[in-house]
């Protein structure tokens, strides 16, 4: 039997992204406190940071966790160029993602 693998790739841009994280903090404590007492379900929380990777950190330091707008749209956008730049994204997909831009 032969398989086949479609892939389509979804290109989101930054002004997108930026607003589908605002209550991403929110809705993870709300999950996390609905299924606490499942075994079947095991939290574990980091923190990415451009240039540190990933730090593993307790539930608790989420309530200290602000997001802050203008900082990861400064992140974001500046990740973006550099990948453009490295050739790790096409043109077309530089713009796309670009083209909202919020700074």
């Amino acid at each position: 039997m032969q398989r086949f693998l479609l892939i389509t790739l979804l290109i989101i841009d930054e002004a997108y992204h930026l607003e589908s994280h605002k209550k991403a903090k929110e809705n993870i404590l709300k999950l996390y406190e609905q299924n606490t007492v499942s075994r079947h379900i095991e939290f574990e929380f980091s923190r990415n940071e451009i240039g540190k990777g990933l730090l593993k950190i307790e539930v608790e330091d989420l309530n200290d966790f602000t997001y802050n707008e203008i900082e990861v749209a400064k992140d974001m956008s500046e990740a973006t160029d550099r990948a453009y730049e490295q050739k790790e994204l096409t043109k077309e997909q530089y713009e796309a993602i670009k083209a909202t831009r919020k700074i």
